[in-house]
């Protein structure tokens, strides 16, 4: 049995599974195609994914809205379609963020890299996920995370160290001041920027997964 990270494989020790029998094999991206490239930060704040419940993009548009009040230009746009499209749109007038989030809609996947690169940041406010490939192709394309700790998403984000985790869903307070800090200061995003792709590199790219796949097919064989 394979899972996507650490957390999930404990979950399923205790529920009764052979430790032996389970095998960490995490989600991988293709490095040549999710890279770092010069254009524009057209956005300080990005995020991609389906606009359903338990992605909570109403969590980001709230960030947003709190954000708003020191950095009146902040500007955020979100990539993805689905059925809270509509719901989430109505908060913008509500929040009185109409002209500062952009809903991006479907972005084909030959673009994905340069909608990550037009970002500072990506924000992810899931309240339940495995371990999303949007994170890590963000960081394949040197953006800081910050990130509710759900799933394994920590396992591939080391708080503090590559990116940021936030542990509590609605603290909004948390979020706010990761995301000031990393946008005020160059020192501190910089340090987290320079991280994020060699960590996925290392743990993350298709030639590690197959590393792995070489690794259980042996177990298998004896």
């Amino acid at each position: 049995v394979t899972v996507c990270g650490t957390k999930s494989k404990k979950h399923l020790t205790k529920q009764g599974f052979e430790e032996s029998s389970l095998y960490i094999l995490p989600n991988s991206i293709d490095l040549d195609l999710f890279t770092i490239s010069n254009s524009e930060k057209k956005y300080d704040l990005i995020s991609a994914g389906r606009l359903s419940l338990e992605k909570r993009i109403d969590i980001l548009l709230m960030i947003t809205k709190i954000l708003k009040i020191n950095n009146p230009e902040i500007k955020v746009a979100i990539a993805g379609k689905g059925p809270e499209e509509n719901n989430l749109k109505k908060l913008l007038e509500k929040f009185g963020i109409k002209k500062n989030v952009s809903f991006l809609g479907y972005v084909d996947p030959s673009d994905l890299s340069e909608f990550y690169n037009y970002g500072k940041i990506f924000v992810l406010t899931s309240e339940t996920e495995g371990l999303p490939r949007a994170i890590l192709e963000a960081m394949a394309c040197s953006l800081p995370v910050v990130s509710s700790n759900v799933g394994d998403i920590e396992d591939a984000i080391i708080d503090s160290k590559n990116s940021y985790l936030i542990d509590r869903l609605d603290d909004y307070a948390s979020y706010c001041d990761k995301i000031t800090n990393l946008l005020n200061d160059n020192d501190t995003y910089s340090k987290i920027s320079n991280t994020t792709r060699n960590f996925v590199g290392e743990y993350y790219s298709h030639n590690q997964a197959k590393d792995v796949w070489i690794s259980i097919l042996g177990d298998l064989r004896r």
